[in-house]
């Protein structure tokens, strides 16, 4: 239904010059530390797209044993190429699928690993802890544990997530996540919006990430939102802005400025 909505955060190619962290460290140049926020947001956009692939079909279930098997017969639609989801099983509420390079929502590419999905019945929502180890999304490594209550009014889907997680992401920064985010999507406008907060370790250094009002449609660039990255040695604060163009501005507390370069078409 919404196969590829977004080029997620993860999709994001910082422009020439601009250097990524080092894995395990953080980095002392501000176009490193865009990089590692990047790579936080990165982390919680794979997240959000597996969560929204193993709760969708689940909002017509009425039990919890009901959701494990709506979601498992809407995996295939939701990945592809379809036999790229293997070993798709349930036992009563729990459902287990691994991933052989698969292309899937929110701008996942080359996915390989095991899900482990347990969900609950609640009123007027469907309740979903997910478990992931070792999941490679393009070239990037994640494990995964978070829980999230996923509800339905009309078009509008919505999923609330509490999230901890830890790995390696797309521009090679080492790190770890605990926090929260919103990620609602509009299957008639077929647009999403993403917002949330939690906390970024990288190396020895914590620090501050947020999402705010990052809104986008199918076929386009982020419309609007920023992400705004706190911490390390320094206490800088890098913020990234989203207009619609294919270009992001990033600024830095100290004064510093740079571009990042959108795998997306401007509006």
């Amino acid at each position: 239904m919404f196969k590829n909505l977004l080029l997620s955060l993860c999709s994001l190619v910082l422009v020439a010059g601009c250097g990524g962290a080092e894995a395990g460290r953080t980095s002392n140049t501000e176009s490193g530390n865009a990089s590692a926020a990047l790579d936080s947001n990165s982390s919680t956009n794979t997240e959000g797209a597996l969560l929204y692939a193993s709760v969708a079909g689940t909002e017509v279930a009425v039990s919890a044993n009901e959701a494990a098997i709506s979601a498992a017969a809407s995996l295939k639609s939701q990945f592809s190429p379809a036999a790229c989801v293997i070993n798709a099983t349930v036992s009563e509420n729990v459902l287990s699928y691994s991933l052989k390079d698969c292309t899937g929502p929110w701008g996942l590419v080359h996915v390989s690993g095991t899900v482990v999905v347990t969900y609950d019945k609640m009123p007027g929502a469907i309740h979903a802890t997910l478990k992931v180890t070792d999941l490679t999304v393009n070239g990037a490594s994640f494990d995964l544990d978070s829980s999230a209550a996923y509800t339905v009014s009309g078009d509008s889907h919505k999923l609330v997530v509490q999230t901890d997680g830890s790995g390696v992401g797309f521009f090679g920064t080492k790190l770890g996540r605990h926090g929260a985010f919103t990620f609602t999507w509009d299957s008639a406008a077929r647009c999403a919006s993403l917002d949330g907060e939690w906390s970024t370790t990288i190396g020895n250094d914590t620090w501050s990430t947020s999402v705010k009002g990052f809104e986008q449609c199918k076929g386009v660039c982020p419309a609007s939102g920023t992400i705004s990255h706190t911490g390390g040695i320094s206490g800088v604060t890098i913020t990234v802005a989203f207009d619609g163009s294919a270009d992001a501005k990033w600024t830095s507390s100290n004064g510093k400025t740079g571009d990042l370069l959108l795998l997306c078409i401007g509006g």
